[in-house]
């Protein structure tokens, strides 16, 4: 199916407030307030969606996004977003043209980053940026922001990169009268200069999705593909398999006078019982 999407950005970043008073916070007699940055955006975008046997679709999409961080202490921050769209949990765009309705405007971002005793560990909770790295969309969508929590060590590698390890609970869905669905990961990533221009990005990450099968899918039903859901005898949708997922990966990064990127992805589900096929 042949599939033509043009998008134009018209306006990026448009509103980009940055109030920064002292980052004196550390300095005696400068106050808590002294730290606070206040951030935001606004983008309007045109797209042009040309897709076999449909009728073709324009449409004019907004986001607004108003941020807001502070540093508490020298090892301790907070951070929280406001931005515009519906409950998509990949998605932060309002489309225009329903009626001159107003628009939602909701809790984007809510949460903290503490530097532990200022070393090389960070611990976050709260509905937060995504804590793994991602080298591209086939596990997690790029603009999706998880809630729970997560411990980061980086170690320095004395000039040739680093070594990044990452553990993580996430909180899919809380149920009152069956069990949560949770998310329990980890990932060992290796940032190295291999080269004066080149660069390279490996590691391997494992996600455990805890009370998945037989429930319905986190957001939308209609969002699912291939064979990760089934109807049930109720003639609901709901998952087909647990998902305990090794996702090898590595990207290569070359400069030849403009940015070259190679890359590698797999996901593997361990947990999937259906014989011979993949999930």
């Amino acid at each position: 199916m042949k599939r033509n999407i043009l998008q134009t950005t018209l306006g990026v970043c448009v509103a980009s407030l940055l109030l920064v008073g002292s980052t004196a916070s550390a300095e005696e007699g400068s106050s808590w307030a002294d730290s606070i940055k206040l951030g935001g955006d606004l983008r309007f975008r045109h797209e042009r969606i040309d897709q076999d046997g449909k009728v073709v679709r324009t449409r004019q999409r907004i986001r607004a996004r108003l941020s807001l961080s502070a540093e508490v202490d020298e090892d301790f921050d907070v951070h929280m977003r406001l931005a515009s769209g519906s409950d998509d949990p990949v998605s932060t765009n309002s489309t225009l043209g329903s009626g001159f309705s107003t628009k939602d405007f909701g809790l984007d971002l809510a949460y903290f980053d503490w530097n532990i005793e200022k070393s090389d560990f960070h611990l976050m909770a709260g509905k937060m940026k995504q804590p793994f790295y991602v080298v591209k969309d086939l596990i997690y969508d790029s603009d999706l922001n998880p809630e729970g929590g997560a411990l980061q060590y980086d170690f320095d590698l004395g000039g040739t990169g680093s070594l990044i390890a990452t553990a993580a609970g996430w909180w899919g869905e809380e149920r009152s009268s069956d069990s949560d669905t949770m998310m329990w990961g980890g990932q060992l990533l290796a940032d190295l200069d291999i080269a004066e221009s080149a660069a390279l990005e490996t590691g391997v990450s494992y996600y455990y999705w805890d009370n998945t099968k037989g429930f319905d899918p986190l957001f939308d039903s209609g969002d699912s593909f291939g064979n990760s859901t089934m109807t049930d005898l109720s003639g609901m949708t709901v998952y087909a398999n647990d998902f305990g997922i090794i996702n090898p990966f590595a990207k290569l990064k070359i400069d030849v006078g403009m940015p070259l990127a190679v890359y590698a992805d797999v996901a593997i589900n361990t947990q999937e019982d259906t014989a011979g096929e993949d999930t």
